[in-house]
């Protein structure tokens, strides 16, 4: 749609008293003149138009905060053929839910795939390199033979995930308040952890909570060894991780961490030979564990990238350059949580981002 008509109002003469006539002012201003603001093509919102204007925003907001011996942009191959062997990995790989977070198509955001139509990072990653290994929950419950997860839950349809949310919302205010008024609190505004465990308001399908968990316990393929030295180069991990849906006072928590899982699986694929490069899709900073900072090659931050993950991929195989910078310092530890805790010593300083070129 066109830009709105807008333009500033100047600044009221000396002599207007304070909390003067606002609605006078505000009747000179064009942005008034219609009862209804022109729509332009409305037809045209999600339209190829947009999402490659969408895709190319997500490429520029990434923001490179680690990237050891120039790991980035990976090598896209020939023929479709990766350049190294290439694994996906990490509860947020193939999930439209967590790249769009919350407030997209509910409240408190969405869990999966079916809510809308868009490109997971999986799927942008293995256009690219279709010869690249996902090894993820939803892979694991999409082997079922009997249409049922790997957890043994059936699959359910949107209706029933909006259903079941409603249902949780309810469930999470009265326990939420519940837990309050023990404590001696007569309002709630978060979901204070304590002796209540700790509230989860997503729509999750049964096999994308934790199923990255359950694959490094039950599959094979969890901590594969990186092949043999005469591979091309060396093997790479793209773990993608970060927080599940959340607005509002219900993303509050105690520690700002990554899913332990995901740090689990990093932290074995690169002592098991493999370059590993952490991507994190998260709508805010989260702690970096040195065991882990110390052994991943890259850290590139994809913020919430909507449905357009073909954006992220662009950057990761240099079809577009890394750009962005943080708008704010990363923090070492939860003590560096408030802003103004890092003014001094931050992980990561204001303005940081690492430079790549565009390649081909």
């Amino acid at each position: 749609p066109r830009a709105l008509p807008f333009t500033l109002l100047p600044r009221p003469p000396a002599s207007t008293p304070a909390g003067g006539d606002a609605a006078a002012a505000a009747s000179r201003c064009p942005l008034f003149d219609a009862a209804v603001p022109p729509m332009g093509d409305a037809a045209c919102v999600g339209c190829e138009a947009h999402r490659a204007a969408a895709r190319r925003a997500v490429a520029k907001s990434c923001v490179l905060l680690v990237n050891e011996g120039g790991l980035l942009p990976l090598p896209a191959g020939e023929g479709g053929r990766p350049a190294a062997e290439l694994l996906v990995t990490g509860i947020a790989a193939d999930s439209l839910g967590r790249q769009c977070g919350g407030w997209s198509l509910e409240w408190q955001g969405c869990e999966g795939n079916a809510f809308t139509t868009g490109t997971t990072i999986a799927d942008a990653i293995r256009a690219v390199q279709p010869g690249a290994r996902l090894v993820s929950g939803r892979a694991a419950g999409r082997q079922a033979t009997d249409g049922r997860t790997a957890h043994g839950h059936a699959r359910t349809r949107t209706r029933t995930h909006t259903q079941a949310y409603a249902r949780a919302h309810a469930h999470a205010h009265a326990r939420a308040h519940a837990h309050a008024r023990a404590r001696g609190h007569s309002h709630v505004a978060t979901c204070a952890p304590g002796p209540a465990p700790r509230l989860r308001l997503t729509t999750c399908l049964p096999q994308d909570v934790d199923g990255l968990a359950w694959l490094l316990a039950h599959a094979p393929l969890s901590f594969p060894q990186a092949p043999s030295a005469g591979a091309a180069s060396r093997p790479v991990a793209v773990v993608v991780t970060g927080e599940a849906p959340y607005a509002e006072g219900f993303g509050d928590v105690e520690e700002l961490r990554l899913p332990p899982a995901d740090v689990r699986a990093a932290v074995a694929l690169a002592d098991a030979g493999w370059a590993v490069v952490l991507l994190l899709v998260t709508g805010r900073p989260l702690l970096l564990p040195p065991p882990l900072l110390s052994r991943v090659a890259a850290v590139l931050v994809a913020w919430l990238p909507g449905t357009e993950g073909a954006g992220v991929a662009d950057v990761l195989f240099g079809r577009a350059p890394a750009t962005g910078r943080l708008s704010f310092s990363w923090p070492h530890a939860m003590d560096q949580a408030a802003a103004a805790a890092r003014l001094k010593g931050p992980l990561f300083p204001f303005g940081h981002g690492l430079q790549t070129r565009a390649v081909g």
